[in-house]
């Protein structure tokens, strides 16, 4: 994504560590691609993980746009850096699930954007400090 502050911000943010375009991940063009705040390099860090090949229930793993790990169960918790920046610094590495979750659902319960394409799991279980 991209700070709100933009500019004004005191923090650095690394362009290139950022999460991958949704469009993308769904096949399809993005429809901003020089306006798009969102990587469209796919990498091991801004992939996210293949719920069903955790499963062993994939449908296309020669063609599936996410992540195939061996190294990371079906019910390892979400890595909290990828859940909400969708970028991981760990990548192939970090051994918890990378899946997108939705900031306002896990603090509230409740999401206020009707369009959200996140995760919304009730108690999502993380590893609560970022590495």
């Amino acid at each position: 994504g991209q700070c709100p502050k933009g500019a004004a911000c005191r923090y650095a943010h690394d362009p290139t560590k950022v999460a991958l375009c949704l469009s993308l991940l769904q096949g399809v063009r993005c429809p901003l691609p020089s306006a798009c705040p969102f990587s469209h390099a796919a990498t091991s860090k801004n992939i996210p993980t293949c719920n069903p090949f955790l499963n062993g229930t994939c449908a296309r793993p020669d063609s599936c746009l996410y992540w195939h790990l061996d190294g990371v169960r079906a019910n390892a918790e979400l890595c909290f850096d990828f859940a909400f920046g969708g970028y991981c610094e760990k990548g192939a590495t970090c051994g918890y699930r990378h899946v997108r979750q939705c900031y306002f659902y896990a603090v509230s319960g409740n999401c206020i954007n009707l369009w959200c394409q996140l995760a919304h799991a009730a108690n999502p279980t993380w590893k609560t400090q970022r590495q």
